[in-house]
């Protein structure tokens, strides 16, 4: 399955006549560990780079368009998790990403680097932020203020996601699972990529997309609409026998 996942990797840089093996990219995953911060400092990290730089001036990001194909403004979800028994619920300024500094390690983003998670189907949300049982959502309604570009992460591999799910369990601070990815989305954000596209695999039977977004600014490229709605779960604990 790993070297199918790496293989796809070295075709999507072969599309702009760049050489990268399954081997190579099985280095450079180690590479990442090892120094999670000097990805470009490899040679593969640089090929990857530059496939990614060869895409990005092909013309050929996702688009997410301000109105969508029913002549609406495109909508998004964000949502937080709080104590079901709080007193106060997140108002709408807290649900942008987290100051820098204060975010935790994510899939598209490094430890304190702030990136503004968004799903285009509310109902994913608690499977997304893992909500706990004895917890409620806060769930905010963003829309669009422009059309914005991604990188899809579907470019590199369509079952790309697939290889993160189980990665709430580790514990480390440090994800080892999200330092592609981390690498990945720092280089569509280097090179004016408004964030990256991918496909959730969260919850059964749900059909949904993440964004993350790097840079942005309220009213100018995303606006939240209110303050968030406040949702309790409806539990179906299961055992696997």
């Amino acid at each position: 399955m790993f070297f199918l996942f790496f293989f796809h990797y070295a075709r999507f840089a072969l599309k702009y006549g760049i050489e990268i093996s399954v081997e190579e990219m099985k280095e450079f995953e180690q590479f990442l560990i090892e120094h999670p911060l000097l990805g470009t400092k490899s040679l593969i990290g640089e090929k990857l780079f530059k496939a990614i730089h060869c895409h990005k001036e092909s013309g050929e990001g996702f688009i997410l368009e301000k109105i969508d194909e029913h002549g609406n403004n495109t909508i998004l979800f964000r949502g937080r998790n709080r104590k079901s028994d709080s007193v106060s619920i997140f108002m709408s300024a807290d649900m942008w990403a987290p100051p820098s500094g204060y975010s935790s390690h994510g899939r598209y983003n490094a430890i304190g680097v702030p990136v503004l998670y968004l799903a285009d189907d509310k109902t994913a949300i608690p499977y997304e932020i893992h909500t706990a049982y004895d917890e409620d959502v806060d769930i905010g309604t963003f829309q669009l203020e422009r059309n914005l570009i991604f990188f899809d992460i579907e470019e590199l591999d369509d079952e790309f996601e697939g290889f993160f799910v189980n990665a709430s369990i580790d514990s480390r601070q440090l994800k080892h699972s999200y330092l592609l990815p981390n690498f990945i989305g720092a280089c569509c954000n280097l090179l004016g990529y408004d964030g990256v596209k991918y496909k959730g695999t969260r919850g059964n039977d749900l059909n949904y997309t993440n964004y993350a977004l790097f840079n942005y600014k309220d009213k100018k490229d995303v606006s939240i609409l209110g303050n968030p709605v406040s949702y309790k779960q409806i539990l179906d604990r299961k055992l696997e026998v």
